[in-house]
């Protein structure tokens, strides 16, 4: 895939605040 340094916390993270915006 893209970027291997954003760790799977961060992306867990960051899919979490997706899913508050919508």
């Amino acid at each position: 895939m893209g970027h291997a340094s954003i760790s799977t916390e961060e992306k867990d993270a960051v899919i979490f605040w997706v899913s508050t915006q919508n």
